[in-house]
Parts: structure tokens; C-alpha cells; sequence
């Protein structure tokens, strides 16, 4: 696997965060207050996909963080083992979902044991 370079990677993560940043604008006018809610709205977003967004940040405002910090966690873990010998996708992805539910540093320890 050609692994991307580091100006294709910083871009890709531009990208991905920009993205986010646009769906969110319309989420933060809302709970401002502002009356323009649908002309905020990027283009092939539905409104009712907003409408969820909204309720979800305003009920559940640390989700979107603790997720973002889990995926990036895994994803470094994941290229960790990757560049050891004898490394399996499948085995390791097993790994990961026997574990469950933990603490990201216990989650670190897990996983780089098992390695």
C-alpha cells in the first residue's frame, strides 16, 4: 500500500474538517438565533438531516468531540500496527471489537499488547 504523502494527507484533513465546518454553521446560527437557518443550510443537505444535528449537538454537546478523539485514536493505532510484520487487518479488527468499550489509554495498552 503506497502510503499518501504528507501534503496529500494535510489536504485530505483540510478537506474532511472544512466539510464538518460547513454542516455545523447552520447548527451554531440556530442556537444564536438566527432567522436564516435555510440559507445556511450546504447544498445537498437536507433540512430535516439538520434539524436532527441540531437537537442531537444541543442534547448531546461533548458526542461529537468524543468521537472525533476515538476515531483519530484508532486510526493511529491502526497505522501503528500496520507497519509491523505479520500485520492483519481482520485479526486486528477482532481484536478491537472483543475489547469493547474503554478508556482510550486503555484502549492503547490493549490493543499494543496484543501486538
Amino acid at each position: 500500500m503506497v502510503e499518501p504523502s504528507t501534503e496529500e494527507r494535510a489536504r485530505e484533513v483540510a478537506d474532511r474538517y472544512w466539510d464538518r465546518l460547513l454542516e455545523l454553521e447552520p447548527i451554531a446560527a440556530t442556537q444564536v438565533g438566527d432567522d436564516c437557518f435555510d440559507d445556511r443550510l450546504p447544498a445537498g443537505l437536507a433540512r430535516s438531516t439538520a434539524e436532527v444535528e441540531v437537537d442531537r449537538y444541543i442534547s448531546w454537546p461533548g458526542q461529537a468531540l468524543a468521537y472525533k478523539t476515538g476515531q483519530v485514536e484508532i486510526q493511529r493505532l491502526r497505522a501503528e500496527a500496520a507497519s509491523l510484520p505479520g500485520f492483519s487487518l481482520p485479526a486486528w479488527h477482532d481484536k478491537l471489537l472483543e475489547l469493547g468499550t474503554l478508556p482510550l489509554l486503555v484502549l492503547r495498552k490493549e490493543m499494543q499488547d496484543s501486538t
